[in-house]
Formats: structure tokens, C-alpha cells, sequence
């Protein structure tokens, strides 16, 4: 379940520091916290039917919303832009 995390957490990660390289970093803390709420709120769901396996779940759910916001400050349009070129 970790591995499914993998991708969003490591593209995140690189975009996170343009937030910093721009002066954001208000942006990113704030970022950083919502994704750390549905990481919880994710755990407390997931951890009675799945255990361990739905903690893992649940961080790599929390990557993928952090990935999203990160994404959405970043614009969709430039990354798909620096994706493809």
C-alpha cells in the first residue's frame, strides 16, 4: 500500500520546494496540514477493517490529496506542460 504513495509523495516533494523557492511558504505549511487531517481521518477509518495494511492505505491516500493541493497552487496547465516538455 505504500508503494501506491510512492509517486504523488516524490512529485509532491519536488513541487513543495517551488512553493518555498517562491516565498510560499505559508501556502505549503497550510498544504501540509490538510493533507495531515485526511491522513488521520483516513487512519481512523481504515484501521479496525484493514490494520496495518489500512494505515499504509491511508498515508498513500493523504500523498495523493497532498500531491492534488500542491498541484492546484503549482496550476495543473504548467505541470502538465512541464510533463510533457
Amino acid at each position: 500500500m505504500y508503494l501506491i504513495g510512492l509517486l504523488p509523495f516524490g512529485l509532491a516533494k519536488i513541487f513543495s520546494l517551488w512553493l518555498y523557492s517562491y516565498e510560499k511558504q505559508g501556502v505549503a505549511a497550510k498544504i501540509t496540514m490538510k493533507s495531515l487531517m485526511w491522513n488521520i481521518i483516513f487512519s481512523l477509518l481504515f484501521i479496525i477493517p484493514l490494520g496495518a495494511v489500512g494505515l499504509a492505505l491511508a498515508s498513500s491516500l493523504s500523498g495523493f490529496i497532498l500531491l492534488h493541493l500542491t498541484l492546484k497552487e503549482f496550476g495543473y496547465k504548467l505541470f502538465w506542460e512541464k510533463i510533457i516538455h
